[in-house]
C-alpha cells in the first residue's frame, strides 16, 4: 500500500485534475492486481507521529492539507488493524477501536478484514480510497441467486464463512474498484474537552467506499450468526421479501427491461409513463435518449463499459469512471493516476421506484453527462417545452 507523507488538498464537491491523463477504459471483467509501494523514511514518519501525538492543536484550525495527513495515518492504521496507533488519535475506550481490536484477536475475522479492507488502495496525495465495490459484490451475488431462484437467508449476516469464502474466491478478482474521497467529514477532528488533545472519530472512515460504520452489531458475532457476509457485501438485510419484490408496482415493475440495458426499451418505458416535461432530467432524456443518433452512441458505449445487476429493491448500473470528470474518481491527482491507470474503476448509479419517480432517471443522466464530458456526445442544449 502507498505510504507517503505529502498530501494534496482535499476536494469537497469535485476534484478535476487539469492536464491529467484520461482514465483507462478497461473491460468490466478485468481488474488490475498491482501492488503499490512507495519508499518511506521510517524515522521521519515516527518523528511525525510522535509530534502528532503530543501537539495540542485546535481542530477547527486544521487546513485541508493537515487533515489529509492525519487521514493517511488513520486509514493506514485501520487497514492494518494497528490498534496502538489508533489509540494515540482517539478517545479512550473508543467503540470503533474496540471493534477493530476484537477483529484483530479473532483469526476468522482478521482474515476477512485482510482480504477486503486490507486489499484497498489508499492514494495519499489525493486522499482517495480505492476498494473493490461492496455494492457490485452484493448485486452480483443477489443476481446469481435470483437467476437460480435459490433459497437465501434474510440477511447476509447469516451467511457461513464457507459461503463467503467460496464467493470471494470466485468473483473478487473480477470485481471493479470504486473510489471514495476521505475528507474531514469522515474522520471528524475535534478537541478533548478536558485535555484539549486533538482526537478523531473513525467510525465512518470506510463509508466513502460503500461500507457501513465500524460497529460491533454488524461486524462481530454476538449471538447466532457469524456476520461474515458483511465484510464482503456490507450489511444487507430484508432479503426474505423475495425475488419478486423488485417487480411490484410501487417498486420497479419494468426491472427486467432495465436489466437488459436496451435503451430502445428505456425510451418506450419513459414515453408510456407521461414524464414531467418541466423536470430537469427531461431535457437530457429528449436530447440524448429519445434522439436516435445520440441513443445509439450511448448504447454502443454502455455495451462495452457498463454492467447492470439487481438487488432486492434496485437495479444497479456500474460504468467506467472518467478520472477527469466523474466524482469522486476525478479527485485522483495526476501523479497517482499513472499508478492506477490499469485498474477498472467504476461509478455506481442505482435505480429505484422507476418509472413512477422520474427523478430516478438520474442514473441515465449521469451516464449521458459522463459521455458529454468525454466529448462523445454533443453539448447539452437547454430544453424548452413546445
Amino acid at each position: 500500500m502507498l505510504l507517503a507523507a505529502m498530501i494534496a488538498s482535499t476536494c469537497l464537491t469535485g476534484c478535476g485534475d487539469e492536464g491529467g491523463t484520461q482514465s483507462t477504459e478497461s473491460s468490466m471483467s478485468t481488474t488490475g492486481g498491482t501492488d503499490f509501494v512507495e519508499e518511506t523514511n521510517e524515522s521521519e514518519m515516527a518523528e511525525s507521529d510522535t509530534q502528532s501525538d503530543t501537539t495540542m492543536v485546535d481542530a477547527r484550525s486544521l487546513t485541508d492539507d493537515q487533515v489529509a495527513e492525519y487521514a493517511e495515518i488513520l486509514f493506514t492504521a485501520v487497514q492494518n488493524l494497528d490498534i496502538e496507533t489508533l489509540k494515540n488519535y482517539t478517545e479512550e475506550d473508543d467503540d470503533s477501536v474496540e471493534v477493530l481490536e476484537k477483529i484483530a484477536a479473532a483469526p476468522e475475522y482478521q482474515e476477512l478484514w485482510e482480504k477486503t479492507v486490507g486489499q484497498m488502495i489508499y492514494l495519499p496525495k489525493s486522499s482517495v480510497i480505492l476498494a473493490k465495490s461492496p455494492s457490485w459484490l452484493f448485486s452480483k451475488w443477489y443476481t446469481i441467486k435470483a437467476e437460480e431462484n435459490a433459497e437465501i437467508p434474510d440477511s447476509v449476516r447469516e451467511l457461513t464463512l464457507e459461503e463467503v469464502n467460496e464467493f470471494y474466491d470466485t468473483y473478487y478478482d473480477a470485481c471493479p474498484y470504486v473510489a471514495g474521497k476521505l475528507s474531514r467529514w469522515e474522520i471528524e477532528p475535534y478537541n478533548d474537552e478536558d485535555t484539549g488533545k486533538l482526537l478523531f472519530d473513525i467510525e465512518q472512515i470506510l463509508v466513502p467506499v460503500g461500507f457501513s460504520e465500524l460497529e460491533a452489531s454488524a461486524l462481530l458475532n454476538r449471538s447466532d450468526y457469524g456476520k461474515y457476509g458483511v465484510y464482503l457485501f456490507d450489511d444487507q438485510s430484508s432479503l426474505g421479501l423475495g425475488y419478486d419484490y423488485l417487480g411490484q408496482e410501487d417498486q420497479i415493475p419494468v426491472y427486467q427491461d432495465l436489466l437488459s440495458m436496451d435503451l430502445d426499451k428505456l425510451v418506450e418505458i419513459v414515453e408510456s409513463s407521461n414524464p414531467p416535461e418541466d423536470h430537469y432530467y427531461y431535457g437530457y432524456y429528449v436530447q440524448y435518449y429519445k434522439d436516435e443518433a445520440n441513443r445509439a452512441i450511448i448504447q454502443e458505449w454502455m455495451n462495452e463499459n457498463c454492467v447492470v445487476l439487481r438487488t432486492l429493491s434496485s437495479v444497479e448500473y456500474f460504468y467506467t469512471a472518467n478520472l477527469d470528470y466523474d466524482y469522486p474518481a476525478d479527485c485522483i491527482v495526476r501523479d497517482e493516476r499513472e499508478l492506477v491507470k490499469d485498474l477498472n474503476i467504476v461509478n455506481n448509479e442505482p435505480v429505484l421506484w422507476f418509472p413512477r419517480e422520474f427523478g430516478e432517471f438520474s442514473a441515465f443522466y449521469q451516464i449521458a453527462k459522463s459521455l458529454i464530458d468525454r466529448g462523445l456526445l454533443p453539448e447539452y442544449v437547454e430544453y424548452t417545452a413546445e
